[in-house]
This record gives structure tokens, C-alpha cells and sequence, in this order.
């Protein structure tokens, strides 16, 4: 007897279940990856696997490490600052950050940040999963407010938050980004949140100053690098990734 061929949760591709296991919803090479995080990488990326953090978040789905630097913690009287996201996806990670330098409409309109939310919604579009620290309570629901703001299209994303693993599956103390990169990588100086005085925003969005638009570009670019180190680790306690929520089981 055979059944009815159906879509793969994980790849799409069209496959026939097995006849013993008629509820499958992963096809053989998306079953094999789920206890081999190898599978599909490439040589390139098999023979790294062991040495590098971050590719536990390589095949089979593109996905997106990403920070925002915001002024104010409510886009009510915020304003959204900066963004980078690591992109997996086959072969080397690739980076893409924006700030709101770079808009058209600064600095006469330093209130209005559509052209960096824009910017930043296209890439993390791209990921099929996402990885935000604290990312539902804060980066999500900010972009999630930006998109409604500016009429921009805000597609839903599978999201790995490691600050929701370590609450529940750790007992670390504290789960911010700070203390997990602290307790994960102790001997490892440069997996580390970088220091920034308070001052640094506010004097780049109301002063213009090149320098604090510097450092906050370094330190976005900084955070995410220890997310993805974080995020590596992690991971491995929740499974395959894919559209079920694999994170929060």
C-alpha cells in the first residue's frame, strides 16, 4: 500500500513517507540532518564543523543572527539606530548592517527611521529562522511595530531566542547575552559584550557625533558575534530546527 506524497516541513521538497511511519513530515536527507548537523554542508563546512562555533546554524535553512541598537526601549519616543545580521547560508557567513547615517533622509529627518527598517526586514525576509537574545520581548516586537508604522511587510520567522533556552533548560543565574557568552566562553576574551558608555547613544541620534556612530556600529556588530557563539551552543539542547517551534518543546 503507499501513500499520498506531501511537502517536507523543513526543505519543501515533495517526498513519500515511509510505510511504517505515515505521519512523517521531514524527508530522508531532512531526518538525517536532524542527528547529523553535517549533512549538506559540503566538505568545506564538515571539515570546519568541529573548530567553528557558529556552524551549528549552517544547512539546511538560511538563517539570520541579528541586533538592533535602539534610542529608548518604546518606538512610542524611540527610534530605531542600527541593525546587523550574520547571514548562514552555504559557505562563509556573510554580514549586512545598516544605521541610520546611511538614509536618505538623514540627517534632516533623524526622527524617521522607515529606510533602515526597510533595509533590515529585506534581509532577515531572506532567513527561514531567526536568532534574536531576548528577541520576541525586544528586536521582533520593535521591527513588528516599525512594519506597522511604515506599512512594510513583516513576515512571522521561526525564532531561536537563547534567552528563553537558558531559562528553561538552564540554570546559568542570570540569562542575559553578557552572562551566558561569560559562562559559556570564560577563557575566550574576544566572545565578550563590548563595554559602551551610556552617553554613546544619545549623542549619535541628537549630536551627529561620527565617533558614537562608531562604536555603536562595532558594538552591534560585536553583539551578534557573540550570539552566534552563544547561539551555537544552545541549540544543540533544542533539536532540529524547523517551523514547529524546535526551541520551545
Amino acid at each position: 500500500m503507499s501513500y499520498a506524497k506531501r511537502s517536507c516541513e523543513i526543505c519543501l521538497k515533495t517526498f513519500q513517507p515511509p510505510h511504517r511511519s505515515i505521519m512523517e513530515r521531514r524527508c530522508p536527507e531532512c531526518r538525517r540532518a536532524a542527528s547529523d548537523p553535517t549533512v549538506g554542508l559540503g566538505q568545506h563546512a564538515v571539515e570546519s564543523h568541529a573548530a567553528s562555533r557558529g556552524s551549528d546554524l549552517a544547512a539546511p535553512l538560511v538563517q539570520g543572527v541579528f541586533d538592533i541598537e535602539t534610542w529608548g526601549l518604546d518606538r512610542g519616543w524611540g527610534v530605531m539606530l542600527a541593525s546587523c545580521i550574520m547571514v548562514h547560508g552555504g559557505g562563509d557567513p556573510v554580514f549586512h548592517q545598516f544605521d541610520q547615517t546611511m538614509s536618505p533622509n538623514w540627517p534632516e529627518k533623524r526622527s524617521d527611521d522607515s529606510w533602515l527598517a526597510a533595509q533590515t526586514l529585506k534581509v532577515l525576509d531572506q532567513c527561514h529562522v531567526l536568532y534574536a537574545h531576548n528577541g520576541e520581548n525586544f528586536d521582533i516586537r520593535w521591527l513588528r511595530t516599525l512594519a506597522l508604522k511604515y506599512h512594510l511587510p513583516f513576515n512571522e520567522k521561526k525564532l531561536i531566542d537563547p534567552a528563553r533556552i537558558g531559562w528553561a533548560k538552564y540554570r546559568v543565574g542570570r540569562n542575559s547575552l553578557s552572562a551566558l557568552a561569560d559562562f559559556l566562553f570564560p577563557d575566550d576574551p574576544e566572545i565578550r559584550k563590548m563595554p559602551v558608555p551610556m552617553d554613546i547613544w544619545r549623542f549619535a541620534i541628537l549630536d551627529n557625533d561620527q565617533e558614537a556612530w562608531k562604536i555603536l556600529r562595532e558594538r552591534c556588530k560585536s553583539d551578534v558575534k557573540v550570539l552566534n557563539a552563544v547561539a551555537g551552543r544552545v541549540t544543540k539542547d533544542v533539536g532540529m530546527i524547523d517551523t514547529r517551534g524546535s526551541a520551545f518543546r
